[in-house]
């Protein structure tokens, strides 16, 4: 993602957010780049931003929750920018974010919503908090994505729309694979996805 003016740039922890979702840029004409590539590679990267202690075990399960809260988030951003909100990815990004509970803390004098867990759902607590907060502050609305280059990633600057990329479509058909695993999973008396 190219360098924003300060005045562009969002506001604290939005910043991270931004960087959590671009942890994947796809590329229209070469392999895309992806940061979270296995559960030491996502170990890492919440580390190196200091969100899990360096030796924290992750799991290929905490490694989908994180890449289903980054894509439903990568979801939401496109909505931002005029696009139809893909439900499925929301869907999917609900369910990982169940497990990352949020609480209010005070003890800094101003309330605030910190992670109510350690490790992995403490880490995608503290990004959702961050758009919790700036849902309530205003700012969330500026966090968009371009529906061309959801491969760049969102930017709280609005870029200029272009035609739909392969690279989104490929991120498309993971929501859809996302969805058809909540499909199989309902159960069919109430229609409610199965605790999994």
């Amino acid at each position: 993602m190219e360098e924003q003016s300060p005045e562009k740039q969002p506001p604290g922890q939005l910043e991270l957010v931004e960087r959590f979702v671009n942890s994947l840029h796809m590329h229209e004409n070469r392999e895309d780049e992806e940061a979270l590539s296995s559960p030491a590679a996502l170990r890492d990267w919440l580390a190196e931003r200091e969100l899990i202690a360096p030796g924290e075990e992750v799991s290929e399960g905490d490694l989908r929750r994180a890449i289903d809260v980054r894509e439903g988030l990568r979801a939401l951003a496109l909505a931002n920018n005029g696009e139809e909100l893909d439900k499925s990815a929301v869907a999917c990004l609900d369910r990982a974010a169940s497990r990352a509970g949020l609480r209010v803390q005070s003890l800094s004098g101003a309330p605030r919503l910190a992670p109510d867990a350690a490790g992995i759902d403490g880490a995608l607590a503290t990004l959702l908090a961050a758009v919790a907060t700036s849902v309530a502050d205003g700012s969330w609305e500026r966090f968009k994505a371009c529906p061309a280059t959801a491969a760049n990633g969102p930017s709280t600057t609005t870029r200029r729309t272009a035609r739909r990329s392969g690279a989104a479509w490929r991120a498309a058909a993971t929501w859809r694979r996302c969805a058809a695993t909540a499909s199989a999973t309902r159960t069919p008396s109430s229609g409610r996805t199965a605790a999994g």
